[in-house]
């Protein structure tokens, strides 16, 4: 009686180890980054401040933390996009008067945009993060989801002629792949 619920127990064993080995593990790479500086231009002098303007590209496919799992991936949950001043000049008095920041898929041209339209001091750290309590965040994550290279941009307007702006915009994610578990 022993021998026979020993051998059953190994057979049980051994078919659930067969149907493992056949299903997929599901990894999650937390805090993936994708970054790129923009340097914004001095454009034009309106009637809100001295409009700038400057864009980038981020191509989540190109990224080196994701080269092993592009084929993999089941889902891209996005927590922030944030956008942080690297440079400025003057260091002192420059007022942003208002920015949009946009993301914008370059195959089929999903969109997302956020502005500020409050004035407020700008330096070298200032830092704008954009998460899912913002209205249509969830289009920043369909964008990168799609691994396609995208579009990021920065328009605004500033207090005063003659200045220097660069950003850093990182676009921080939770992705989820399936890694068949015979690897």
């Amino acid at each position: 009686m022993k021998r026979t619920k020993l051998l059953f127990f190994i057979l049980m064993l051994l078919i659930g180890a067969s149907f493992t080995s056949c299903q997929k593990i599901e990894i999650t790479l937390n805090d993936v980054s994708f970054v790129v500086n923009v340097n914004v231009e001095e454009l034009a002098t309106k009637d809100s401040g001295i409009a700038f303007g400057g864009s980038g590209i981020i191509d989540p496919s190109s990224s080196p933390e994701l080269a092993d799992y592009l084929n993999l991936i089941h889902h891209v949950e996005i927590t922030e996009v944030k956008i942080k001043v690297i440079s400025a000049e003057p260091a002192t008095g420059l007022e942003l008067n208002d920015v949009d920041f946009s993301l914008t898929d370059n195959v089929n041209q999903a969109n997302f945009t956020y502005e500020i339209t409050s004035p407020r001091p700008i330096a070298v750290g200032t830092e704008f993060i954009i998460d899912s309590t913002s209205p249509n965040f969830n289009v920043v994550s369909d964008i990168i989801n799609d691994l396609h290279e995208a579009t990021v941009g920065i328009n605004g307007h500033v207090n005063q002629a003659g200045f220097v702006l660069g950003f850093e915009y990182a676009v921080k994610a939770n992705i989820t792949v399936g890694v068949p578990s015979g690897k």
